[in-house]
């Protein structure tokens, strides 16, 4: 018992630091490329932070590690971007943003398969559906 309880320490050790080579490896192409495609200190900053903020919460949770896996980091992208949103969006709201500035967020918001989906949805959405026609049935009953 004594041996496979130190197996098993040993191996959530290798495991923890494959973990945290994974998520300085994550961040730092994630910084690259922000910084190759010109997205700015703000934008990069936050992708940063909140790359390394998502890994954490869904390394911290008990099986969604393998869900993260088996879906492409899908998991760890929503939570990126649901971090990332806040600080995205006073930037857009607040300051001069350029195309450039869209592309690289539309870059950093698409980075997993299912942000790419989401992103493609928003577009149709935007594109096909009139929003007068969702709000009158709300308000003219």
């Amino acid at each position: 018992a004594s041996t496979i309880k130190t197996l098993g320490n040993g191996l959530k050790t290798v495991g923890t630091g494959l973990a945290v080579v994974g998520v300085a490896i994550q961040t730092g192409q994630a910084v690259y490329e922000d910084v190759h495609n010109g997205a700015g200190v703000v934008l990069t900053t936050t992708d940063a932070v909140s790359t390394v903020a998502a890994n954490a919460l869904v390394l911290s949770v008990p099986g969604a590690p393998v869900v993260d896996a088996v879906t492409g980091g899908s998991l760890t992208g929503v939570v990126h971007n649901a971090l990332t949103t806040p600080n995205t969006a006073l930037v857009v709201a607040f300051t001069r943003t350029t195309t450039k500035d869209a592309d690289n967020i539309k870059r950093i918001y698409t980075r997993s398969p299912l942000g790419r989906w989401l992103w493609r949805a928003g577009e149709w959405l935007a594109d096909n559906v009139d929003p007068g026609s969702i709000a009158r049935p709300i308000t003219h009953f």
